[in-house]
C-alpha cells in the first residue's frame, strides 16, 4: 500500500519556483531535435491556413536564469532559436481572408514561443507580479513515482497575459517540470478586452499544452500544441470567430549535430510568414501519412476534402 501524501497549499509556490530554478540542469543545454508541425486555422466557416512541416530547430542557451530585473523577455530568448525546414506542404492558404484580417494570421507559430520553459526566467517574474492563488496536490504513476501538481489560479487575467490558470506537473526525484497546461475558458469573469474602444476581443477557449520527457538523461519538449477559440473585430461592423491549432511533436533528438548546425540556413525571424517559409511545398501523400498518428479535427479534414471536389 502507498504511503499517503502530506501536503500543505502553502508550500506550492516554493515548489513551483524551485522546479523553475532546476531547469538549467535538468534540460538539454543546448538542445537540437527534429520536429513535426502541423497549423490549421479557420475564420468562421472557412478554413484559410492548412499547414504541415519537418522542422530542424536548435536552441542555445536553454533554460538559463537570468537577473529577476533583467529586462529579457519571450521574443529576446528567439534570438537563441534557429529553424530550418526540411519539408512541408501548405495544403490551404487563403489570400482573401488574410488580406482582410491582417499580417498577424499569416505567419507561422515559432517553437520558441510556445516552450514555456526556453524562458524559465520570464516565469519566474510573471510568478513573482501576477496576483496568484496556488493549490497543491499529488500522485503517483505506475512506476511509484512521487508526482506534485501545482495550480496556479490567475486573479485577473490581462489582454498581455490572458491564462486564468496553469497547471504545472512535477517530478520529485529531480524536480523536472514534466507537463505544462495554462487555459483560458469562457466561464471565467475576463470575457471581453477591449483593444481600442471600438474593437473587441473575446476569448471563448485558450489552452496550451508543453509535455517533457527524459531522453538521453535530461529531459527535452517532446509536444507543444496551442488551441485557440475567439472572436476578435468590431461587433457593430464585422466580428468574426477564429479557431487556431499549432501542434509541435518530437522525432528526435539530434545533440550530436549541435556543432554543425547550418545556422545560416535558419528561417529569418523577419521572414516568418507562411509564403516566406513555406516553399517548394512536398505533396507526396505517402510522407505525410505516417504522422496521421497525430489527431486532427474532423471538421478539419471534412473542409479539406470539400475543397479538393
Amino acid at each position: 500500500e502507498l504511503p499517503v501524501v502530506i501536503i500543505s497549499s502553502l508550500d506550492a509556490e516554493k515548489i513551483l519556483k524551485k522546479a523553475l530554478q532546476k531547469v538549467p540542469q535538468n534540460y538539454h543545454n543546448p538542445v537540437a531535435g527534429t520536429y513535426f508541425y502541423r497549423d490549421w486555422r479557420i475564420v468562421d466557416d472557412t478554413l484559410f491556413v492548412f499547414a504541415e512541416g519537418i522542422f530542424d530547430i536548435l536552441n542555445e542557451h536553454y533554460g538559463e536564469i537570468h537577473l529577476l530585473d533583467s529586462d529579457l523577455d519571450i521574443e529576446t530568448y528567439g534570438q537563441n532559436s534557429y529553424s530550418i525546414i526540411q519539408k512541408h506542404r501548405l495544403l490551404v492558404y487563403d489570400t482573401a481572408v488574410l488580406i482582410s484580417d491582417g499580417d498577424n494570421l499569416s505567419n507561422y507559430q515559432e517553437l520558441y514561443i510556445l516552450d514555456c520553459l526556453m524562458h524559465p526566467n520570464y516565469m519566474i517574474r510573471r510568478i513573482m507580479k501576477i496576483r496568484s492563488i496556488y493549490s497543491l496536490s499529488a500522485f503517483y504513476d505506475a512506476e511509484g513515482t512521487l508526482f506534485y501538481v501545482v495550480e496556479q489560479r490567475i486573479k485577473k487575467p490581462t489582454y498581455k497575459f490572458m491564462f486564468s490558470a496553469i497547471r504545472y506537473t512535477i517530478n520529485t526525484t529531480d524536480y523536472a517540470i514534466t507537463h505544462i497546461e495554462m487555459s483560458h475558458k469562457l466561464d471565467t469573469k475576463i470575457k471581453i478586452l477591449y483593444i481600442p474602444t471600438s474593437y473587441r476581443f473575446q476569448i471563448d477557449t485558450c489552452i496550451t499544452i508543453n509535455q517533457y520527457e527524459k531522453v538521453n538523461g535530461k529531459y527535452i519538449l517532446t509536444l507543444a500544441s496551442s488551441f485557440l477559440n475567439m472572436g476578435y473585430g468590431n461587433p457593430e461592423k464585422n466580428f468574426r470567430k477564429l479557431k487556431m491549432n499549432v501542434v509541435y511533436q518530437l522525432t528526435s533528438l539530434n545533440n550530436t549535430a549541435i556543432d554543425s548546425f547550418p545556422k545560416e540556413r535558419a528561417i529569418s525571424p523577419k521572414k516568418n510568414t507562411f509564403l516566406d517559409v513555406f516553399t517548394n511545398s512536398t505533396y507526396d501523400e505517402s510522407f505525410w501519412e505516417q504522422y496521421n498518428y497525430i489527431p486532427l479535427d474532423e471538421d478539419v479534414k471534412r473542409m479539406i476534402e470539400n475543397r479538393k471536389k
